[in-house]
Parts: structure tokens; C-alpha cells; sequence
């Protein structure tokens, strides 16, 4: 029990003592039961299945190119606190040309958040999004504008692609802040 009488936040079961006053006759009913704190979750609700580039020219200059649609997910934080979370952004396997493996594009992917700050996406995660979190449960949309060049962008340098289909992996990451321990993740082929 919290020092205001009530049920504290932290999770287990608690016994309590609920009194009612029935008013005719003045006497009082009083019941015992057993109140749960269950612990609250962050997770995708959720997240892109693939991230579609579309058919593109070769160039002789460096070429960035947006998604054929706009990259969002939605994060379900049922956590019941204020804590803070952020999304973080990796390659889980390069580009790779998909009737020959030893063709990739290394480097290609880019991500510019939603204060045009550009994060470079490799094997190290990079922060993408970070939030406040709710006292009451809420699904968040996040989402970048593609039009404003924001979100995933494939940077490709005169020489580096080779005709064909590329197919690779981004593994997205949800990290509670306030306790550094749970992370969900979920991964999309691009």
C-alpha cells in the first residue's frame, strides 16, 4: 500500500480492506480482497514488413533516393509511468545484389530524423526516435515525411550498384530508458 493509502506501483499483489457505509441502518460492510499490480510492457504494435525503394536508373552521380512510401510504425506503451523511450535503427545485412551475395552496397542507407539530422545506419545502432512516455496506455505513431527527405534514404555513389534487385535487412530496436533493461525489436527486409 502507497503512503496515500492506495495501491502502490509496484508490481505484486496486495490485500485490501474495502468498507462501504450503508446508510440505513448506520453500519458498515467491509470485504477483503486481493488487488494485482501487473506490470506494463513497451513493444511494436506495429512495425514496416518492407521498405521499397522501387526501380531506379544507374547513375553517374551520387543519387539519393526516398522509399515509395513513407516509413512509420506504431509503439504501444502500456508501462503506466512517465519513463522515456527511444527507437533505434541497424543493419542487420547490407544491400546485397540478389543473384550474387558478393555484390552489396555497404554504407548505402541513411536515416534523417524528424530534425533533419542525419544518422548513418550500419552495424552499430543508431538513435532514430526518442519519446516521453504516458501515464496512461497509448499507441504512438512515428512516422517521417519521405517528400521533406526524412526517415530511411538509399545513397548510391557513381559506380557502386550494379543492375539488378538488392535485398538486405534493418533491424529496429525499442529501449525503455528509464530502466535500460527491456528492448523489444523487430526487423524489416528492405
Amino acid at each position: 500500500i502507497g503512503t496515500d493509502g492506495g495501491i502502490s506501483g509496484v508490481v505484486g499483489s496486495y490485500n485490501l480492506s474495502v468498507r462501504a457505509l450503508d446508510v440505513t441502518p448506520a453500519t458498515y460492510l467491509s470485504k477483503s480482497v486481493v488487488g494485482t499490480v501487473t506490470g506494463g510492457t513497451i513493444e511494436f504494435f506495429q512495425a514496416p514488413k518492407d521498405v521499397d525503394f522501387g526501380s531506379k536508373e544507374i547513375s553517374s552521380r551520387k543519387k539519393v533516393y526516398t522509399p515509395t512510401e513513407d516509413v512509420s510504425m506504431i509503439i504501444e506503451d502500456s508501462r503506466g509511468k512517465t519513463a522515456n523511450w527511444e527507437l533505434y535503427l541497424k543493419v542487420g545485412k547490407d544491400l546485397t545484389l540478389d543473384n550474387n551475395e558478393a555484390i552489396s552496397l555497404p554504407g548505402a542507407l541513411r536515416f534523417v530524423n524528424s530534425s533533419n539530422e542525419e544518422v548513418e545506419i550500419n552495424d552499430q545502432s543508431g538513435l532514430v526516435h526518442s519519446q516521453t512516455g504516458s501515464l496512461s496506455p497509448m499507441k504512438t505513431t512515428v512516422s517521417w515525411n519521405r517528400s521533406l527527405n526524412q526517415g530511411l534514404l538509399l545513397r548510391v555513389n557513381p559506380g557502386q550498384a550494379t543492375k539488378g534487385s538488392y535485398t538486405g535487412e534493418l533491424v529496429w530496436t525499442l529501449m525503455d530508458t528509464a530502466e535500460n533493461e527491456k528492448s523489444s525489436s523487430a526487423t524489416t527486409p528492405d
